[in-house]
Parts: C-alpha cells; sequence; structure tokens
C-alpha cells in the first residue's frame, strides 16, 4: 500500500512538472 500511494505522488509530481515546463514552453 505504502509504494502505491507513493508512487501515485511520485506520478502526480512528474506530471505537475510536465504540464508546468509545456505552459512555459508555449
Amino acid at each position: 500500500m505504502l509504494w502505491i500511494t507513493l508512487g501515485k505522488q511520485h506520478f502526480t509530481g512528474v506530471l505537475c512538472v510536465v504540464i508546468s515546463k509545456l505552459l512555459n514552453y508555449f
């Protein structure tokens, strides 16, 4: 359960970074 939660948080963090980079790119 802990690994799944950490994985979701990591995925969400990466997704936010990618979105912010795309917004800065455009």
